[in-house]
């Protein structure tokens, strides 16, 4: 029991960093997009890409916590 506590409690700590990682992967995804929009250069457009799929498995663990710790629970 008290490893599941102990799991819980280290989610809630790093739902706050996963939020700043979501934020700091889309930034980058918008530089990425506009420098490779601009130049044309295929390793912008590479870039993008690969922050976008950052941004999304990031934004995916954020919403699958935020499910986890308040989708369960029941209304008494």
């Amino acid at each position: 029991m008290s490893d599941k506590k102990n799991v819980t409690i280290r989610t809630v700590e790093n739902r706050p960093a996963l939020l700043i990682k979501a934020a700091i992967a889309i930034v980058f995804t918008y530089a990425f997009a506009s420098f490779a929009i601009d130049s044309g250069s295929y390793w912008h457009y590479l870039f993008t890409f690969i922050s976008l799929a950052i941004a999304v498995h990031v934004i995916s663990r954020l919403i699958k916590d935020y499910i986890r710790n308040h989708g369960s629970k029941k209304k008494k």
